[in-house]
């Protein structure tokens, strides 16, 4: 299948078929061509006939498993895997966090019975701890792996969201630059830039 240009410009992916039945009347590639338009062609029948790419829901998860698999590949999330078996394997760090979870496990008991003093004691010792722990360099280095992985998946979060909002806006005509789809734009009567 030749890719169709004028239609790649508009950032639609259409293709001309060899041979497109439509209302059981062959067109050919010739006629393909002297009706193409936008994102697909009308037939003599007025019948339109889209050649743009629709994907299912499935395809779609399926692409963003793709991304995952890439994204688990990426030197950001090694690192943090690396700093997450360092943590598990230190037995330091390890009797710290035992210990953080039943004093916390304390401090929601504390609470939950207004046993006030108790829990602020409680919440030193938890304070204490936490420090003691974030104080470890590897427990360092396993923070900032984590705010990295989050940062690669929020900026890939961003790049999704916005390209389908450019799509939309683009596809319907719209202006990117004030961020409004074709048809807002054709009933605004002209608008303004206040």
């Amino acid at each position: 299948m030749d890719e169709l240009p004028a239609l790649r410009q508009n950032g639609c992916r259409a293709y001309r078929v060899h041979c497109t039945i439509v209302s059981e009347h062959v067109l050919t590639d010739k006629e393909n061509q002297n009706t193409a338009s936008d994102a697909g062609f009308w037939h003599r029948t007025r019948k339109w006939v889209s050649t743009e790419m629709t994907y299912t829901k499935q395809q779609i998860v399926d692409k963003a498993r793709e991304v995952a698999d890439m994204i688990a590949e990426t030197e950001e999330v090694d690192f943090f895997k690396r700093a997450e078996a360092q943590i598990n394997e230190n037995q330091q760090i390890r009797e710290k966090i035992a210990s953080l979870k039943s004093l916390q496990k304390q401090a929601v008991n504390f609470q939950h019975y207004g046993k006030e003093r108790a829990l602020d004691l409680i919440e030193k010792k938890i304070q204490k701890i936490e420090e003691e722990i974030d104080a470890v360099p590897i427990v360092q280095e396993f923070k900032q792996s984590q705010s990295d992985v989050n940062s690669l998946l929020q900026m890939v979060s961003t790049a999704i969201a916005n390209q389908v909002t450019n799509n939309i806006i683009t596809d319907t005509g719209g202006d990117l630059l004030r961020g409004e789809t074709g048809s807002k734009v054709r009933n605004d009567g002209g608008g303004s830039c206040s």
